[in-house]
């Protein structure tokens, strides 16, 4: 049977699905995990929070830990700087954090290479300290310590975030100055809200006279990342479609974001690429909160429906529009 399938492109018709709009997204599709070589510096010596494995660096376009961007480098070689201007504002305000005695607190994925080169700015002069925290829980768990309503020691607090935190990271003294960053594709509305959070709990422990010289914040969200989550958000509220297609690599957090605000509210599914249409009753893709590809089926149903689509912030034209292309196709059929 036909169906008859309106494509809502979300955006100012075409904001949402423009590809590379300069964020630091990490798409399986188009950056693959780079080889380290011998001019890669060191990611810092700590490992990885919520169960993530610490790895090996290499070149990313999120940034890559580093003492220096000129370390090693061989004669002759020319260095060429593609890390993000707002992932460069985050890690100038880090080191500022640090050389003004605060911990960063970050809001982020550990073993993502933008949190973990962020995180290595506040070592730089070797007095610095930084804690990584995923979500919400986690930063209330963490808050709770700062007003002494958390009952652990904190050596129970050190092992929780035994993966999250600088070397030598002491919770009753490093906690008492803190700056909040954020990795650039996280969801913003809950960075904003974690360093409300982290605000609320240092006026709560020092009152609001200390509140200045013991508390920053910084947003460092990345414009193409607000602007398709914004999108998203418009859309869903003025014209929420029958299904929603998100398009982007399955390790990218915007794409992830993405996938998860319109998860709540419509049918969607996060493929990594066009050929994950595979056919009127067949779709690969990944459920959001879980890592492993699966297939649907019976997933597009017949007759008159709109189907939403969007795309990471890394995820080329090409992708978008072969995508769109697949889905007039399986509307003829």
């Amino acid at each position: 049977m036909r169906r008859e399938t309106l494509i809502c492109i979300l955006g100012t018709l075409i904001l949402a699905v423009g590809g590379s709009a300069g964020c630091t997204g990490t798409n399986a599709s188009t950056s693959p995990q780079a080889q380290p070589t011998a001019g890669t510096p060191a990611p810092p010596t700590a490992g990885g929070n919520q169960g993530q494995a610490p790895h090996k660096g290499g070149a990313t376009r999120g940034g890559a830990a580093q003492a220096r961007p000129t370390a090693r480098r061989p004669a002759g070689c020319l260095l060429v700087v593609a890390t993000g201007g707002l992932v460069l504002n985050g890690w100038k305000n880090v080191r500022r954090s640090a050389e003004g005695g605060f911990t960063s607190i970050i809001h982020g994925k550990y073993r993502h290479e933008e949190t973990r080169a962020t995180a290595s700015q506040a070592l730089l002069d070797g007095r610095g300290h930084y804690l990584v925290v995923l979500n919400e829980d986690e930063a209330t768990f963490v808050c709770d310590y700062i007003r002494g309503r958390q009952p652990v020691s904190s050596r129970e607090f050190l092992a929780r975030f035994e993966h999250a935190v600088s070397d030598g990271f002491d919770p009753d003294r490093n906690l008492q100055r803190i700056g909040c960053a954020n990795q650039t594709t996280m969801l913003s509305s809950e960075s904003l809200k974690i360093g409300e959070m982290f605000r609320a709990a240092m006026r709560d422990r020092y009152g609001d006279a200390e509140l200045d010289a013991r508390f920053r914040a910084f947003d460092t969200i990345c414009s193409a990342t607000q602007d398709r989550q914004d999108a998203v958000m418009a859309l869903l509220a003025d014209h929420p479609p029958d299904l929603m297609i998100v398009i982007g690599g399955y390790n990218s957090s915007n794409t992830c974001n993405l996938a998860k605000i319109c998860a709540g509210q419509v049918p969607t599914y996060h493929i990594a690429a066009p050929d994950g249409l595979v056919s009127v009753d067949e779709i690969r893709h990944k459920h959001v909160g879980e890592a492993r590809e699966v297939s649907t089926t019976g997933w597009l149903p017949a007759g008159g429906l709109s189907v939403g689509l969007t795309s990471g912030a890394s995820t080329p034209d090409n992708l978008v529009g072969a995508a769109i292309r697949r889905l007039e196709e399986l509307s003829a059929t």
